[in-house]
């Protein structure tokens, strides 16, 4: 069995890249790691003129369909559509001020790293 590790970070071996590495390493079981902001994709366009004659997707991307990734648009920690807003909400938008408080690693907190060693535990014990 191998397991499958999927990271939507748009950070590159930041916080959630190193959480999903650890658990899969220290699980003992083959693994692979996916970083899906590495990949273009999108959701089904329902594009009528395209795929509705053969029900075969024929947009060009990593999967069958297109699509560029949102942090590339410019807006950064103005987008109103990533995690960022959905945390802060506007009063963040405005008021954000960018401190190293911001980019604390998990691994400098106990109480999660044992929680990920519990985790990859399990996954050990169960194989799934």
């Amino acid at each position: 069995m191998t397991l499958l590790g999927f990271s939507a970070s748009a950070v590159k071996n930041g916080n959630v890249d190193r959480m999903v590495r650890t658990v899969l390493e220290r699980s003992g079981e083959p693994y692979e790691f996916v970083r899906l902001s590495d990949l273009n994709y999108s959701p089904c366009r329902a594009c009528p003129h395209e795929c509705a004659k053969d029900n075969l997707c024929t947009l060009d991307d990593d999967f069958g369909s297109t699509i560029f990734p949102c942090y590339t648009c410019g807006y950064g920690h103005r987008c109103k559509v990533g995690g960022f807003f959905d945390r802060y909400g506007e009063e963040g938008i405005r008021t954000l001020k960018i401190t190293p408080d911001l980019f604390k690693r998990w691994e400098d907190f106990p109480e999660i790293a044992s929680g990920i060693d519990r985790l990859a535990g399990k996954i050990s014990e169960k194989r799934l």
